[in-house]
């Protein structure tokens, strides 16, 4: 006598998305396609291919190459600048003659959240020489500034060639989202 078996359509469907779930988290976890870094007053991830060196005072995240200019984010920070945020902002401007730089267009400014810390965006336009051989081009450029307790102060500056720009916005945003405080 021949034994039918009946497959509940259901079980199998069930074990087969759970068997997919259970590889993909797997092997998600062990290609992660970012780094951390971390110092002893804030941290943030980054993506792995780009490079990042760490100087007193400046954290430059390097990345790849564009119209002959390194699309790049830094972190430049002083733990001792008692100010509140507006005039940590309006001195690092001024002291950086910002609207003097080449080509300079004020974008504008909005308040936005980092974590839990109120801080300023500061969107610009400016021209940068690469080479003696090559023209200027138009750089966009974010500058975040970010006070904490109102001894600490960070500005966080993205720089990418303007036609790149929306090619790296999300890469920004997302090293931003994940910056932390300690």
């Amino acid at each position: 006598m021949k034994k039918i078996y009946k497959f509940n359509l259901k079980k199998v469907l069930l074990i087969c998305l759970l068997f997919i779930m259970f590889f993909q988290f797997f092997s998600c976890n062990k290609n992660t396609s970012e780094k951390r870094f971390s110092n002893k007053y804030f941290s943030f991830m980054y993506p792995k291919e780009w490079k990042a060196s760490n100087e007193e005072g400046l954290v430059t995240i390097t990345g790849p190459i564009e119209d002959a200019y390194f699309v790049n984010i830094k972190f430049s920070f002083n733990p001792e600048i008692n100010l509140p945020l507006d005039e940590f902002k309006r001195t690092v401007e001024n002291q950086n003659n910002l609207d003097q730089q080449p080509g300079f267009i004020d974008g504008g400014e909005e308040e936005i959240k980092i974590g839990d810390i109120v801080s300023i965006n500061h969107s610009i336009k400016t021209e940068v020489l690469v080479s003696k051989d090559l023209p200027y081009i138009d750089l966009s450029v974010n500058l975040i500034y970010m006070v904490k307790d109102d001894k600490l102060g960070v500005v966080v500056t993205t720089e990418v060639p303007g036609r790149f720009y929306f090619k790296y916005e999300q890469i920004f945003d997302k090293i931003m989202t994940s910056f932390k405080f300690k």
